[in-house]
């Protein structure tokens, strides 16, 4: 009967299936590591074996998976982060979770799904402020500050987590990987906030939306959202896009149907190809280190 072992890379558990009477643990060399959550499954040319093994998987949770992206977690990192994987609820498109100047008693992430930032302005105006992806945790400033001072709802149908507070004090000051990994976090955060700041303030229509769409399709990339010919659902209306990228919905509509007639995008039933992510990244003069883990590539 075949056994299974277990270990850790980068804060995921891996389990391994080797022959009768074999027992071996994988030796994996990180930075051959795809940027894809949690089930991942390896060819073995991916990785680096003491022995030979028929099949290995990786299993994490989003949040335990999107912090192992900036700390090496042991497995009592990971032990901890999974233990805040319960109070979760299910909500549809279009929820608002968290409203502007409302007094949230605690902090969340999600679980699937996407959600997105926003501030409301005179005569209906709409700012949109950011995408969360799953495993990103957001609206701990607000519960810090005792305030939100923006809006949060769900761009589609998601799993959220609600985390307290003091668990996530307690976790940073008595697991120091995992307080790391969640201050270098908010300096991706951040780091994308001043990317948005530019692409609003300095780029063309057509470089706003190239960026953006690059962005997203690495973002994505990163949570496994890309399917095996680089397409990926796209739940962004034009309304959406308008209000993202500082446009009207009309130059919106002009802007990506010049990107289709250039052969720079597919889009088609919600569903979006990237023809040629480097010449994309080269128009919007995208420099992916901001995002802390993923750079344009085919």
């Amino acid at each position: 009967m075949a056994s299974r072992d277990y270990g850790y890379v980068g804060g995921a558990q891996v389990v391994v299936t080797t022959p009768p009477g074999r027992s071996v643990l994988p030796t994996i060399d990180p930075r051959r590591l795809p940027n894809f959550p949690h089930p991942w499954r390896f060819r073995h040319s991916d990785l680096c074996f003491r022995a030979p093994a028929r099949n290995l998987e990786i299993f994490a949770k989003p949040l335990t998976a999107h912090l192992s992206k900036f700390a090496a977690l042991s497995p009592t990192d990971v032990i901890a982060l999974d233990q805040l994987h319960r109070n979760a609820k299910v909500h549809p498109a279009e929820h608002i979770l968290i409203h502007e100047q409302s007094r949230p008693a605690c902090a969340f992430f999600l679980g699937s799904g996407l959600a997105y930032r926003y501030r409301m302005l005179d005569g209906g105006r709409r700012q949109i402020l950011g995408f969360i992806f799953p495993g990103d945790l957001f609206d701990l400033d607000a519960v810090l500050v005792g305030r939100a001072d923006h809006n949060i709802a769900l761009l589609t149908d998601a799993q959220v987590y609600s985390i307290a507070p003091r668990d996530l004090k307690n976790l940073a000051s008595d697991f120091p990987k995992i307080g790391q990994a969640l201050w270098l976090a908010s300096i991706v955060d951040t780091s994308i906030l001043r990317e948005w700041l530019v692409n609003l303030g300095q780029r063309t229509a057509l470089q706003r939306m190239s960026h953006f769409l690059v962005e997203m399709s690495l973002r994505l990339e990163a949570v496994g959202r890309i399917g095996g010919d680089g397409s990926f659902d796209f739940p962004f209306s034009q309304m959406i896009l308008a209000d993202t990228t500082g446009m009207t919905t009309v130059h919106t509509n002009r802007t990506l149907q010049k990107m289709r007639a250039d052969g720079l995008i597919q889009l088609c039933a919600k569903r979006l190809m990237i023809t040629d992510r480097e010449r994309l990244a080269a128009l919007a003069g995208f420099d992916g280190h901001y995002l802390g883990f993923a750079q344009p590539r085919n």
